[in-house]
């Protein structure tokens, strides 16, 4: 609603209805205000600045274009703060308050400026929190392989362990049955040399 308000005036005030376009910039910023988004009422502040200028109204339009910079201050909009103050500066600059044009358009390069290093800022910041997630990603990764060799190399050991314990196994029941065998033979022999001395 807020929207089609401003365009409604932009349209009025490029028709020269002063009137007409003033009222309904007017009822886009109330509007802002009862909703409690009042930097929503900046962008008609501008259009109504501009509208008082064109109709020379010069000392309305710089009021007004200063009541959108401080909504912006107050709301700590530095995007829109940026664009007010591109605004005033050219506003200014129409009015032939050249002094006050070049004070407005510091200001403009200045918050340009320190937008600008606060992204740069935000983009290192993000760069750095990825590095860091890849980095604790490669970890998590080699810890898992250092996991998945040790349990290799223990399941190894293990088969390793038993094969050991199966030969030993082996080894101990075949040398028990070569030593039954053994002794077997030994009572076979005994029987018979015992008869043949029974015999004599």
């Amino acid at each position: 609603r807020i929207n089609i308000l401003n365009n409604l005036g932009l349209i009025e005030s490029s028709n020269d209805n002063f009137q007409e376009a003033k009222e309904y910039f007017d009822e886009a910023i109330q509007l802002a205000k009862d909703a409690k988004i009042s930097f929503l009422a900046i962008e008609p502040y501008i259009n109504l600045a501009w509208h008082l200028y064109y109709f020379e109204r010069d000392k309305q339009a710089i009021e007004t274009m200063l009541k959108a910079l401080e909504i912006a201050k107050k709301n700590k909009r530095k995007e829109l703060e940026k664009i007010v103050y591109r605004q005033l500066a050219d506003l200014h600059y129409e009015l032939e308050n050249y002094d006050l044009a070049y004070e407005t358009q510091q200001k403009y390069i200045k918050i340009s400026e320190n937008l600008l290093n606060e992204e740069k800022l935000t983009i290192i910041g993000d760069l750095e929190r990825t590095s860091n997630k890849q980095h604790i990603a490669e970890l998590k990764k080699e810890k898992l392989t250092l996991e998945n060799r040790t349990l290799i190399l223990t399941s190894l050991i293990l088969v390793l362990f038993l094969g050991i314990v199966i030969i030993y196994l082996i080894n101990r029941i075949t040398q028990r049955k070569q030593r039954r065998i053994f002794f077997d033979k030994i009572d076979d022999l005994m029987e018979e040399h015992k008869d043949k001395i029974f015999v004599a």
